[in-house]
């Protein structure tokens, strides 16, 4: 609000609503200072053990006859989520590739969700 000179917290929402390109440019900017964009390759220690010990083998046997996963890291950051998801995959299946896998990467921050391409384009796909 200091920035943009505004006194009250109505006027900042009412600049919020408004439905213009300012209005979406505060809102990226809004996002990119609320939002954790910290992202490392199995970042959360406990969260990748649970991924790695439960949830992820009792997934892989639900879907056996189907053999097929679909995965959602949503706040994913710049990328390192999915690309963890993946490695995990790998160790757990040793037959990856007879499996239809749908990874789903999302992130609220279109800053980080940028780089997280560019990281994609350099590679050509996430890990197989």
């Amino acid at each position: 609000m200091a920035a943009l000179h505004l006194r009250h917290a109505d006027a900042y929402q009412q600049l919020l609503q408004a439905g213009t390109p300012e209005a979406e440019s505060e809102w990226q900017l809004l996002i990119s200072r609320l939002t954790n964009n910290e992202s490392y390759f199995f970042r959360d220690k406990g969260q990748m053990t649970l991924l790695r010990e439960r949830i992820l083998p009792e997934l892989i046997a639900r879907n056996k006859a189907r053999r097929s996963l679909r995965l959602w890291s949503a706040g994913c950051a710049s990328g390192e989520e999915p690309y963890s998801l993946a490695i995990l995959l790998e160790q757990l299946l040793p037959d990856l590739a007879e499996w239809q896998v749908l990874s789903l990467a999302a992130d609220l921050n279109r800053q980080a969700m940028a780089q997280a391409g560019r990281c994609l384009a350099h590679t050509g796909s996430f890990p197989k």
